[in-house]
């Protein structure tokens, strides 16, 4: 009986968030979970340099300035779905230091246990279902906005610092289906749409990329609630598509999400010049690349190009892609790209496999 009891508690510990066993899950599909707009190469933290902390005070907070920037933020994801298929049921979080060499922020990502899909099926979307999204440095305040302390959070058994922000963004989609239970709530589920429908193929070994934009995208809100004397002020996902008021209680359609697929050994490597401190990103060439410019949809292939060159990773061979690049260059903290330039279009063959390929753009 102990032998038995030691085994489930051993099967059941976690190294920051993934089972021990997780690697005896057999699936030609590997779901890869980035928290940046990058597929590879992201942009430094804060544009590599660290902002002063009034920064990222957005200008619905009135009453209240943070004593620090966030330097960790706990991401907790229920499951993702593929259309309404759940494939990746396993729980996995990440309470990951905010900076360039964590797994989630460096462009490497977390890697997530997954079962396999049905073949021959058209899916069309990714929904992910955050549990949690908390960052800390986030604050308590009286009645008359003096400092109390740092807001806390019940995670597990313990309580953490910090401020869980994933109920505030919620907010109603225009022309969402009343006929899907989820459909007016884009954080639980965060519904990415994918640029084109996949078909699974059986026995063909898969990656799922999924981004959803944590890096450099963050501000610092206030709200109040006399009625239950609430005061506090918190950091969530930057306002930059949806404008977020004083007063207001949800402050959702801001996210920015992409997904790329491919088949991980039929892939190649591109690198290149563009114009300096611009993202270098690739679509499909039935894509449309105005369905990425000053909107919440993340190109499936992207890199910052600091200096002049640029290394796109991951391209899948035996497809023809348009290449562009970023007409300004984003805030370093809540970035939007508003434009892009330079279009090239080029078809490559599977002989591309495992060679570099070199392009101007």
């Amino acid at each position: 009986m102990r032998k038995v009891i030691l085994l489930l508690f051993i099967f059941c510990l976690s190294c920051d968030g993934d089972p021990i066993f997780s690697n005896l899950d057999k699936s030609d599909i590997i779901i890869v979970f980035k928290a940046t707009y990058s597929s590879n190469n992201p942009r430094n933290w804060w544009g590599g340099a660290e902002p002063a902390v009034s920064a990222l005070v957005d200008d619905s907070a009135t009453h209240s300035t943070p004593k620090a920037l966030p330097d960790k933020v706990l991401i907790d994801v229920a499951e993702v779905r593929v259309n309404n298929d759940r494939f990746s049921i396993k729980r996995f979080f990440r309470n990951a230091e905010m900076n360039d060499s964590h797994e989630l922020f460096s462009g490497k990502g977390v890697t997530v246990p997954t079962s396999d899909l049905f073949p021959d099926v058209n899916y069309k979307k990714v929904k992910v279902f955050f549990r949690k999204l908390i960052y800390n440095n986030s604050l308590y305040y009286d009645d008359s906005w003096e400092y109390i302390g740092e807001t806390e959070e019940k995670f597990a058994n313990d309580k953490i610092p910090g401020y869980d922000t994933i109920h505030r963004l919620k907010y109603i989609q225009s022309d969402y289906d009343e006929e899907e239970d989820d459909a007016e709530n884009i954080v639980y589920p965060f519904v990415i749409e994918l640029p084109l429908p996949f078909r699974y193929k059986v026995g063909t070994k898969t990656v799922i990329e999924i981004r959803v934009n944590f890096k450099n995208n963050v501000k610092y809100y206030e709200y109040a609630d006399s009625d239950e004397e609430y005061y506090y002020g918190y950091y969530s996902i930057a306002d930059s598509f949806v404008n977020v008021k004083e007063g207001d209680f949800f402050i959702g359609g801001n996210m920015q999400g992409g997904v790329y697929i491919y088949e991980p050994d039929k892939t190649f490597t591109i690198k290149g010049t563009a114009p300096a401190e611009r993202y270098v990103v690739a679509i499909l060439k039935d894509d449309d690349i105005k369905n990425y410019s000053g909107t919440t949809a993340i190109p499936p292939l992207a890199t910052w190009c600091e200096d002049g060159t640029f290394v796109l990773e991951n391209v899948q061979a035996g497809r023809e892609y348009k290449f562009y690049y970023s007409t300004n260059t984003p805030n370093s903290n809540a970035g939007v790209v508003e434009g892009f330039s330079g279009e090239k279009i080029v078809n490559f063959d599977m002989d591309q496999v495992d060679n570099e390929y070199n392009l101007q753009l």
